[in-house]
């Protein structure tokens, strides 16, 4: 059950589609996903979207919560903290932009995040990529790191991520935590993908 909340309606459908499964398809995954999730007793959501998404699966409302996300509660680290870390990137005086891409993103939709990253380029902003979590979030911003001989920062605290997105002149990819902290700080987002909660941000 936990593996196919976490897959979620569309990566249901797109397993059964991969194995070229007949009579299954949208309306199955549907009932499946609505099944597992009527089995929690509680179900923490994020957004109006995702809770629209869940009554529309037939969840019970008196199940779902409406809460906001624990990074509403982060306080910006330090002046001397950012300056420290806009000198190891050699920012300091620079115009940049964060980049945080989801390491699962497929080809098609990393070229047009990657034709973003060109634009803001050629407008004579400098990327900085944030690595968001380990494994494939790393090896994709490791390479267009290199690719674009820009920064690479991992491991960064949620505080130093807050305050450093508030001095970008904008964020852009399908990392939410990153879009959204970027948002808080009122730096201008460009949100890619159609998870509900990226949507939510739009």
């Amino acid at each position: 059950p936990a593996d196919i909340k976490a897959l979620g309606v569309d990566g249901v459908n797109q397993i059964w589609r991969d194995a070229k499964l007949r009579g299954a398809g949208l309306k199955r995954a549907k009932k499946l996903v609505a099944r597992v999730l009527s089995l929690c007793e509680k179900i923490s959501l994020r957004d109006e979207n995702s809770l629209s998404l869940a009554l529309s699966l037939g969840i019970d409302r008196t199940k779902l919560d409406l809460i906001d996300d624990l990074s509403s509660r982060i306080v910006p680290s330090s002046e001397d903290e950012l300056c420290r870390v806009i000198k190891e990137c050699s920012l300091d005086g620079k115009n940049f932009f964060l980049v945080g891409i989801n390491g699962r993103t497929k080809l098609a939709h990393r070229k047009i995040i990657e034709g973003e990253i060109k634009v803001q380029i050629a407008l004579g902003l400098s990327p900085v990529f944030v690595v968001m979590h380990g494994g494939e979030d790393k090896k994709i911003s490791r390479k267009l790191s290199k690719k674009y001989s820009a920064p690479c920062l991992e491991k960064l605290s949620p505080e130093l991520l807050l305050a450093l997105a508030g001095r970008a002149k904008l964020a852009l990819g399908n990392r939410y935590h990153l879009l959204y902290l970027a948002k808080r700080s009122n730096t201008p987002i460009i949100p890619f993908g159609d998870d509900p909660k990226i949507e939510g941000l739009k």
